[in-house]
């Protein structure tokens, strides 16, 4: 019989983790938002630009935050941020419509794009 409230007893404290599990599922802290009250603002994090597209309007001044503890870069289309250490930042003000690409120079896998309206 003690063997059997055993069994009841871990059973149900694995159910109880399967379901902490399942509730964690969409806890992912590498979602692509900015900050709530932050605009016009791509985080460098992660070997990532997020988001990695940005939509804005022709006057907006964007700014890159590094927040990864190797050095970033914003290069294209004009910019050059030259080499962002963790906590630097790079403002860049786009006066024209159109697509601007970039990349950073030493992880040429990230990539990422301001789109101007």
């Amino acid at each position: 019989m003690k063997l059997m409230n055993t069994m009841k007893v871990l059973l149900l404290f694995c159910l109880v983790m399967v379901g902490f599990g399942v509730m964690l599922v969409g806890c992912d802290s590498t979602d692509e938002e900015v900050p709530v009250g932050v605009e016009n603002q791509v985080l460098i994090k992660d070997f990532k630009f997020l988001p990695q597209d940005i939509t804005v309007t022709v006057g907006t001044t964007v700014t890159w935050v590094n927040k990864d503890s190797v050095i970033h870069t914003v290069e294209g289309s004009g910019m050059d941020s030259g080499n962002l250490s963790k906590g630097d930042e790079f403002t860049f003000t786009f006066d024209e419509v159109g697509v601007f690409d970039y990349i950073c120079g030493p992880h040429p896998y990230m990539t990422g794009s301001v789109i101007v309206e």
